[in-house]
C-alpha cells in the first residue's frame, strides 16, 4: 500500500520529506484508531472483571469474542503483565 501511495518500491529510497508524509498520512492515524479500540478492549474488560469476575469474564471472552482472546494471549507473556495493562494502561 505504501508503496502505491508514494511511488516508491523499497523503503530505502525515502527521503525525509516522504518519512514526514508517511508518519502523517499513515503512521499517525493508524496509531490514533489502534489506541481508541485498545482503550475501548480494557474498558469492556474491565467492565466485565468487575461484573463477573476474572475466572468467569476469561470463559465469557474465549466463548463469545475469541479474537479477542487471542489478541491477549499473543500480546501478553504473562497474567500479570495482562492484568496491569488492563489496570493500569497509563503505566504501560
Amino acid at each position: 500500500m505504501m508503496n502505491r501511495r508514494f511511488k516508491t518500491e523499497l523503503i530505502g529510497q525515502f527521503d525525509a520529506a516522504t518519512y514526514r508524509a508517511i508518519f502523517r498520512n499513515f503512521s499517525m492515524p493508524l496509531y490514533l484508531i489502534t489506541y481508541e479500540l485498545l482503550d475501548a478492549d480494557v474498558r469492556w474488560i474491565q467492565a466485565h472483571f468487575e461484573k463477573y469476575g476474572r475466572s468467569d469474564s476469561l470463559l465469557y471472552i474465549a466463548l463469545q469474542h475469541p479474537a479477542l482472546l487471542i489478541r491477549i494471549h499473543a500480546a501478553f507473556t504473562t497474567d500479570k503483565t495482562f492484568l496491569k495493562f488492563v489496570y493500569a494502561p497509563h503505566e504501560w
